[in-house]
């Protein structure tokens, strides 16, 4: 039996991605299947890259409400998935929108097991990878775990 090991974790929308090198928020993959990230700093990324030279880093909550998701990034920002705007800077609706994000999966987890912004099946596919990182460093790339 040999084990095979998943290549990338599927990248969703509201995901905190890198490409060359740095992290972006991935909120829409347009019609031709490039990626539309934002910036750190809140700006939208001026290019579209392909969604495979992405590498996913971890999940941010996602509140669906009005009829649109938005993403809660760690700095408390909401941005909405439909334009990649940041969306109520202040009032209730925002109150509504952070207390929603609290209490999703992600931040549960993340209370419960310290496990960053990442559901149990994100954890266990970068524990996966880790461990594949860990093998690879001490066997040569033609080997082959068998049973």
């Amino acid at each position: 039996m040999e084990i095979n090991f998943v290549n990338e974790f599927p990248k969703t929308l509201g995901c905190v991605v890198e490409y060359n090198g740095k992290k972006y928020l991935l909120w829409h993959v347009n019609s031709f299947g490039k990626a539309q990230l934002m910036k750190p700093d809140g700006t939208k990324f001026s290019g579209t890259p392909e969604v495979d030279k992405l590498k996913w880093l971890y999940q941010v909550p996602i509140v669906h409400f009005n009829r649109v998701d938005y993403a809660v990034d760690i700095k408390q920002r909401i941005i909405s998935l439909a334009t990649g705007k940041i969306c109520f800077e202040s009032g209730t609706v925002r109150e509504f929108i952070l207390e929603q994000a609290n209490q999703s999966e992600i931040v549960k987890i993340h209370a419960d097991y310290d496990m960053g912004f990442l559901t149990f099946r994100e954890f266990y596919h970068q524990t996966i990878s880790e461990i594949k990182e860990h093998i690879q460093k001490f066997f040569p790339p033609d080997y082959r775990i068998v049973y």
